[in-house]
């Protein structure tokens, strides 16, 4: 979202901006709320949340594409495939 709203501003397309910026600061707000609801730190945190979010879906990506290609490890270990029910 701050991306878009920047470029859309940088655009000159008022709306789109406006709605791109708003989103972010949502985005932070929700953040703030739930650092001071568990004691978290507030600040400047929630101001990274959009890179925070990225960096997260990339590793979950990530994660993913190397479970398909049986290739995920942690800690030096292979990590298995179960089938349902662990175990």
């Amino acid at each position: 979202p701050p991306v878009l709203g920047l470029a859309a501003a940088a655009a000159g397309r008022t709306p789109t901006a406006l709605a791109g910026l708003c989103a972010y600061a949502l985005g932070v707000a929700g953040r703030v709320v739930a650092a001071r609801a568990t004691g978290g730190r507030a600040w400047p945190d929630a101001l990274a949340q959009p890179v925070s979010i990225g960096l997260f879906a990339a590793l979950v990506e990530r994660s993913f594409r190397l479970h398909r290609r049986a290739a995920l490890s942690w800690k030096g270990r292979a990590v298995v495939a179960r089938g349902p029910g662990g175990g």
